[in-house]
């Protein structure tokens, strides 16, 4: 069920994508364009985290540290590829690794204060690059 919603999201992602691109944008709809950027973005990252919450409830080994090697993954790719947009990949990361926090904040999970704080120390590593570069490439 949830590996058909993220066909579901690439498709209308994909869709979205292709109107934005064929489109004749005025400067008064780049906002709106934004924020379903924005938005796209968030649910991509709950996606992960759905499917992987699932596979722990389904009692799948090793599934919540799959999930913050796709997240952390996914986290560093978005601070290359967005860079040029000043809060996507905060928000992104954010969006990625705040319901993880929270899961090993949780009293049920094992070694739950180490790996949430490894989990914050990357969010505010990856968050600082990100606006570095967007820094700079501003800056050039």
């Amino acid at each position: 069920m949830l590996v058909a919603l993220l066909w579901v999201y690439i498709l209308v992602n994909y869709l979205i994508c292709r109107h934005f691109n064929r489109s004749n944008i005025s400067d008064a709809k780049i906002t709106k364009w934004a924020v379903s950027f924005y938005l796209q973005l968030v649910l991509l990252a709950w996606l992960f985290n759905a499917i992987f919450f699932y596979l722990e409830l389904e009692h799948v080994d090793s599934a919540m540290l799959y999930l913050i090697l796709v997240s952390v993954g996914y986290s560093a790719g978005a601070v290359t590829a967005y860079h040029q947009l000043k809060w996507a990949p905060p928000v992104f990361i954010a969006s990625a690794l705040v319901p993880q926090m929270a899961y090993y904040l949780l009293p049920h999970s094992q070694n739950n204060p180490i790996m949430a704080s490894m989990l914050l120390f990357i969010f505010a590593f990856l968050s600082m690059i990100s606006l570095e570069q967007h820094k700079n490439w501003i800056a050039t």
